[in-house]
Formats: structure tokens, C-alpha cells, sequence
């Protein structure tokens, strides 16, 4: 289980739009969550782990790790905040009782939850978390060589990077393919809109 954090109870309270008397336990267990759950699966698990191995030892100050420190502060924080409210929700919103989900009102009194506004805080919060989290995927993809542990995974049970339709090559279609003789042909440029660094063929 994770038990250090990329980022502080203290910022997830100061960002987010939750009440100061929110209960600790629930704010770290959605840091939790979301760093196993969404920051995990992007930068794999040996990148992962390396970044907790430096804050336990604090020798993610060191100047020798200012790439990490880099990526944690500029990065993978941006992302965790939103992923943090994402999750949150679920256990400061609402709250599971025997007669359905209820939004506590102090005390012993509750009302029922409002299931559209609480989709849209979802969404707002997801929306969030997935512009963040395309930053965060764009960067190690071109700042690879930074980080050695975002290719050295072989273990089953080590996540690999995960960068979506972004991973490896930005090229859409195989060159040795017919679809794509026809679009080069037709004088379609075949590459991601993304990366605008990369001619097309």
C-alpha cells in the first residue's frame, strides 16, 4: 500500500474546493488512489517507484535528482490535484448507507444525493485530471532519456508507461501498408496532429 505521497494534504486542501474541516483520512486515501490508479499506469512502475525511494530517503532535493524533482513538482502534481478530486468526491460528496447514497449534513441528518450534479463534479474533476495528465505524457515521451526507468520494466507485475495513442512512434499507419500508399498518394500527411515536430511522410 502507498504510503508517501506526491503531493501534500496541505495542497489538496488549498486547491481544491472542499471544506477545511475535511476529514484527513479521506484525502489521503484518494492521494492513495489516485497515484496507484492513475499516475502508476503513465509513468510505470519502476519510474514509480524510484520517484518514492528519493522523497523516503529526501534525497529528492539533491541536485543530482532535479529531473525527478522536476517532473514531480511541474507534472505529476498538476495531475494528481485533479485525479485527488476525482476521488474524493466519492467519499466526501456522498456516502453509501443502507437507503441509498446520501450527502451528509452534519450530525445524523443527510439528504439524497443529487446523481446529476454529482456527474458533473465528476466530469469537471476527470476533465481536469485527463489535461493535466496529457502534459504529463507528452513530456516523458520527449524527455525519455531522463528518466532510464520508463524502459527498463520486465516484470509482469511492473506496470509499463502507458501513453495512450501518443506511445512510441507518432506515425498513425504503417508505411509498408495499403491504406496508407493510398493517403500519401491523395497527399494526406499521415501523423499525429500533436506532435507537429515530426514531418509527415
Amino acid at each position: 500500500m502507498t504510503t508517501t505521497f506526491f503531493i501534500t494534504e496541505q495542497q489538496v486542501r488549498q486547491y481544491l474546493d472542499g471544506e477545511d474541516n475535511l476529514d484527513t483520512a479521506f484525502i489521503k486515501n484518494a492521494i492513495r488512489e489516485s497515484m496507484d490508479i492513475k499516475i502508476q499506469p503513465i509513468i510505470g512502475t519502476l519510474l514509480y517507484n524510484k520517484l518514492i525511494s528519493l522523497i523516503d530517503s529526501g534525497e529528492i532535493n539533491d541536485s543530482g535528482n532535479s529531473n525527478y524533482k522536476g517532473l514531480i513538482d511541474n507534472y505529476i502534481q498538476n495531475a494528481l490535484l485533479y485525479a485527488t478530486n476525482f476521488y474524493i468526491l466519492d467519499y466526501v460528496y456522498v456516502r453509501p448507507r443502507n437507503n441509498g447514497l446520501l450527502i451528509a449534513q452534519g450530525g445524523s441528518e443527510s439528504t439524497s444525493v443529487d446523481r446529476s450534479l454529482y456527474g458533473v463534479k465528476k466530469q469537471v474533476a476527470e476533465n481536469k485530471y485527463k489535461f493535466y495528465a496529457d502534459l504529463l505524457k507528452d513530456y516523458i515521451i520527449e524527455e525519455e532519456a531522463l528518466f532510464p526507468e520508463l524502459t527498463q520494466n520486465n516484470k509482469l507485475y511492473e506496470l509499463n508507461p502507458d501513453y495512450d495513442s501518443k506511445f512510441g512512434s507518432p506515425f498513425v499507419f504503417n508505411k509498408s501498408g495499403r491504406l496508407t500508399e493510398y493517403m500519401i498518394r491523395a497527399g494526406i500527411p499521415i501523423f499525429q496532429k500533436r506532435y507537429r515536430q515530426y514531418p509527415p511522410n
